[in-house]
């Protein structure tokens, strides 16, 4: 952290922030990877494939990526939004919606587009889409066709968006009640009772075996719920909000507690664990020792917590690698801080709404050889004898040999593809987008002060210093 200043000042931890939404988005990826190979292979062939992958990889089965994506953004946009208040002693809303309607409409927009190409398109289900409240207005059986969404992940831009439009008044209110540590805290642990209370509706609904999904069953309703609808997924960014609150507001107590190796290292260490033990259970797999393990109960609680235990564990992470550069922490900062991540973040969006159209390109490399003894069956393309069900089940018989490498390959092409696409419109879409977008609506100047949570909290000198400190988003 650069001294004195604030803690993202630093290049070192804007590159870890980076490296921990990159891991997000990959992971993302990689959960897709995994299931569009289960649409591909028979079951004989899709066991052998699930017993050949390492059990490190367990966790790519879970879709545990969206909520490392969450909570990196509620602890970036929580910081921004604090920190503009100690600085200014207040919060521009409307210049924190141009942020955000900049960065993400247009893509969504352009993504919409693309992924309606073909398909029925019913006004109520478009207005749904186009206002990010699809799965909502499904629920509450708003409109006969608007609770699906066009885009496959629109979804987690539908969450995000929401969470969006609320957050600068949950921040405001925080750093007004005066305890803001103590009321995030306790908004964090409530999120939780949603889902504990929607489980214990339906017994099936958390003793359903996950490995069903695996092998092409059906996820009980109340699943489908927990995984869409904003108001369940709230924990990841309430948790990135109190982180935001322990780097800002409590900052000097937290650098005092990361500053010995010792401490921090055993902060990642737990973070390390905590994430392995909520992520790496072999849900996928139907000889898992965790269906001798759990009974009832033990699976009400685990689809209960099992999200915001791994938010914890990636905020604990996050805390320890952004304030200590030395020891255990230090080795794995120096990991998320690598380069190779930082145009995987800047391009998340992108990479979000399109990866699933560079899944498919990179399967077709991987695979080649037998999609091309798959298109060269002459009974397969005979005229009007093509059935689309029938090519991928011959497919799947040619692809008897998938191994850990396909799948590697497969997700290694899929992020490199999604990366460069990013780059280009970010080049061509976003950035001249937010420009135009920000220029139209500027925000309104402002001069620095020092607020009441600023005066209790914040060294002297700081603001000043701060009046040239980087706003990224």
């Amino acid at each position: 952290m650069a001294a004195g200043g604030w803690l993202l000042d630093g290049a070192h931890q804007r590159r870890v922030v980076d490296g921990i939404r990159a891991l997000g988005i990959v992971l993302v990826v990689a959960f897709h990877a995994a299931f569009l190979t289960t649409k591909l292979l028979p079951r004989e062939p899709l066991e052998r494939f699930i017993h050949g992958l390492p059990q490190v990889l367990n966790i790519v089965w879970q879709a545990l990526g969206s909520e490392i994506v969450f909570l990196a953004s509620g602890f970036l946009l929580s910081y921004i939004l604090i920190r503009e208040h100690l600085r200014y002693g207040s919060i521009d809303f409307g210049q924190f919606y141009v942020r955000r309607v900049s960065r993400i409409v247009p893509l969504f927009l352009l993504a919409l587009a693309v992924y309606s190409i073909g398909r029925s398109l019913h006004p109520d289900r478009v207005l749904a889409n186009l206002l990010f409240v699809s799965r909502a207005a499904g629920y509450f059986e708003i409109g006969s066709h608007a609770g699906r969404n066009y885009i496959p992940v629109g979804w987690s831009l539908e969450v995000m968006m929401q969470v969006f439009l609320a957050l600068p008044f949950v921040v405001w209110a925080l750093l007004r009640s005066g305890r803001p540590l103590l009321v995030g805290i306790v908004l964090t642990i409530a999120s939780v009772a949603p889902r504990y209370a929607a489980l214990s509706g339906d017994v099936s609904s958390y003793t359903q075996p996950y490995y069903e999904l695996v092998f092409g069953g059906s996820a009980p309703e109340i699943q489908k719920d927990l995984y869409y609808l904003t108001w369940y997924r709230l924990t990841p960014f309430l948790l990135g909000l109190v982180g935001a609150i322990l780097v800002t507001v409590h900052r000097d107590r937290v650098a005092a507690f990361l500053r010995s190796p010792a401490r921090a290292g055993a902060v990642a260490a737990l973070g390390v664990v905590l994430f392995f033990a909520s992520g790496s259970l072999p849900l996928h797999d139907p000889e898992g020792a965790v269906y001798a393990w759990f009974g009832p109960q033990a699976w009400h609680w685990f689809w209960t917590v099992q999200r915001a235990v791994l938010g914890l564990s990636v905020l604990a992470l996050l805390l320890a690698v952004l304030h200590q550069e030395r020891g255990f922490a230090g080795v794995l900062g120096r990991g998320l801080a690598l380069r190779l991540w930082q145009p995987i973040s800047s391009g998340i969006y992108s990479i979000y709404l399109f990866h699933f159209a560079c899944l498919l390109p990179a399967a077709l490399v991987v695979f080649s050889p037998s999609v091309l003894r798959t298109a060269l069956d002459t009974e397969s393309f005979a005229p009007g004898a093509f059935d689309r069900k029938d090519f991928v089940a011959r497919l799947g018989q040619n692809l008897d040999g998938v191994t850990l490498w396909h799948y590697l390959a497969m997700v290694v092409i899929a992020v490199w593809l999604s990366t460069k696409l990013a780059s280009l419109l970010t080049r061509k879409l976003e950035a001249p987008s937010q420009a135009w977008l920000r220029r139209r609506f500027p925000g309104r100047k402002r001069t620095l002060v020092r607020s009441s949570v600023d005066r209790a909290t914040v060294p002297e000198g700081v603001c000043a210093q701060a009046r040239s400190s980087p706003n990224s988003n």
